[in-house]
């Protein structure tokens, strides 16, 4: 992946090895600097800039369309002779909770010298971490249920979860994940939305009405990996726990 950026005489190109990362991955690669003009320039300092943009803000030009996450500072003390271009290396670790890409923003690296926010910018894809993944796919094949929607929502994985259309689960509208790596850990909140029937005070009419019920859950590496690889047997167990839950309660 690469961006250009110019602020003539100098051109800035930055170079991300790879084209898509996972939570918690290093984003790594190389910035090139150039002087085409006939005169030396210094620079104090060359930086990259980790950032989220929500992309409705960024389209507006808001100025609060920019969230700046970290700063890393490339080179300092640099001088280009006319005609001259340099090159250094960089790698920024992405956090194992940090945004993924989806259709309200995404990760954003920022890159050029002292205001780095107003210089080059190029938008990074970043999907779920494979242990999160790995649990959505077990929601989806050992439960059938759909999923609707991932997307960032402060600090967690929103993803909505629909049921299949079976006697299982009557009463069920659908169920959101909230799912982050809190540092090492997995932490999982399920919140059902579903329907009860009920009747109208001093009426004889049933009606419907909505109910929530919210469940927590967090596990520990030991739990949901086996060996570095995901534990399908944990997730199965969590997710069953979850809905076991909701069922005393006459929800389902």
């Amino acid at each position: 992946m690469k961006g250009t950026f110019f602020r003539r005489p100098l051109e800035y190109h930055l170079y991300a090895d790879g084209e898509e990362w996972e939570q918690g991955s290093t984003v790594a690669g190389h910035l090139l600097v150039r002087n085409s003009g006939s005169e030396s320039i210094h620079l104090e300092t060359l930086q990259i800039a980790l950032t989220y943009g929500i992309l409705k803000l960024i389209k507006a030009k808001e100025p609060d369309a920019w969230e700046l996450l970290q700063t890393l500072s490339v080179a300092e003390d640099v001088t280009l002779a006319p005609q001259e271009e340099q090159k250094y290396s960089w790698a920024l670790n992405l956090s194992s909770d940090c945004p993924i890409s989806d259709k309200s923003g995404s990760l954003f690296l920022r890159y050029g010298d002292t205001n780095v926010m107003e210089q080059g910018k190029i938008d990074i894809r970043v999907q779920l971490s494979t242990f999160i993944r790995s649990f959505l796919q077990t929601f989806e094949t050992q439960f059938r249920f759909v999923k609707k929607l991932a997307k960032f929502n402060k600090g967690f994985t929103e993803v909505k979860m629909v049921p299949p259309d079976s006697k299982q689960y009557p009463t069920l509208d659908y169920v959101t994940c909230l799912i982050r790596m809190d540092g090492e850990n997995l932490e999982i909140i399920y919140k059902f939305k579903m329907k009860k029937f009920g009747k109208d005070e001093g009426m004889e009419r049933v009606k419907v009405v909505n109910k929530r019920l919210e469940c927590h859950q967090i596990f520990t590496p030991e739990q949901y990996s086996a060996g570095g690889f995901p534990n399908r047997d944990c997730f199965r167990q969590a997710i069953q726990q979850a809905i076991d839950e909701a069922r005393p309660a006459g929800l389902f």
